[in-house]
């Protein structure tokens, strides 16, 4: 069985990557910051959802330094 995941995940990033290479540009322009390189990757997938045949697609995005919580103390001491 892990054969079989491990060979259908290789063939979906070669399907992904001939879909991309093909795609037409982009009009919108990203920041490059790390959520803006993690969009403009959303934006290209779903740029080519018609010839991977995706009618469907969930994507997540990952943004953090909102734990206020972390070095606490030694950020307050600096301040």
């Amino acid at each position: 069985q892990y054969a079989s995941v491990m060979r259908r995940s290789m063939d979906n990033e070669v399907m992904i990557n001939e879909a991309l290479d093909g795609e037409t540009a982009l009009g919108t322009v990203f920041p490059d910051t790390q959520l803006g390189r993690q969009l403009r990757m959303v934006a290209r997938l779903i740029n080519v959802r018609s010839p991977l045949q995706m009618q469907r697609q969930i994507f997540f995005v990952g943004l953090g330094g909102f734990d206020t919580h972390d070095n606490q103390l030694s950020d307050q001491a600096e301040q």
